[in-house]
């Protein structure tokens, strides 16, 4: 059978380009899976490394700019402004405000402030100056022998100084060798941040 029996009614020049178009044979479609195969083994795992990169930069800086939030409302204010873990997320849609016992853990997110926490580490809806609780996928922490740990707290008064000191190490979690962040508290209510390797 001739090309012209093929496409009766198609004109020549038609006929012709129609001819010149073809797909991927099986081998080309193989090899092309393939090399898309390497580039993703190779791009995935440095896309998930640069995310947790990111994931841990951005609390750092939140947890930095939430400590000089603190500090600038006790100056505004005259009075201390205090930063403290949460007890439980689930408290804070129901409109409870709890701290946690030991302020070594400040992964759950923090409360920002005003006053003395009342009985069981409660806080009145009042005196919340502002709720951080979007940490999912970092652990943040403070060693035990810290100062911060110690008082459940930190608190900034009215001359923007730190009555407690310590130092907060953010990591990301479901992982181990990876490169993290410490922020350093300071008597003078000044933060300094370093890079640190987490375990």
């Amino acid at each position: 059978m001739n090309n012209r029996s093929q496409y009766p009614n198609m004109a020549k020049p038609a006929r012709a380009r129609l001819l010149k178009i073809r797909g991927f044979t099986l081998i080309e479609l193989a090899i092309t899976l393939a090399i898309g195969g390497i580039l993703a083994a190779v791009a995935i795992p440095n896309l998930v490394s640069t995310m947790r990169s990111n994931n841990v930069k951005s609390r750092a800086a939140s947890l930095q700019a939430d400590i000089a939030y603190a500090r600038n409302e006790a100056s505004r204010r005259r009075a201390t402004v205090s930063l403290c873990p949460i007890q439980s997320l689930a408290d804070i849609t129901t409109g409870e405000y709890t701290c946690t016992s030991t302020a070594t853990d400040w992964s759950n997110g923090w409360l920002i402030y005003s006053g003395s926490q009342k009985g069981s580490n409660k806080l009145d809806a009042n005196q919340v100056l502002k709720v951080r609780n979007d940490v999912a996928g970092i652990a943040i922490s403070v060693p035990s022998s810290s100062e911060i740990a110690g008082a459940n707290f930190l608190s900034l008064n009215q001359l923007g100084g730190a009555k407690q000191t310590g130092v907060f190490t953010i990591c990301p979690t479901g992982t181990t060798s990876s490169q993290g962040i410490t922020l350093e508290v300071y008597r003078s209510g000044s933060v300094n941040p370093s890079l640190a390797t987490c375990s």
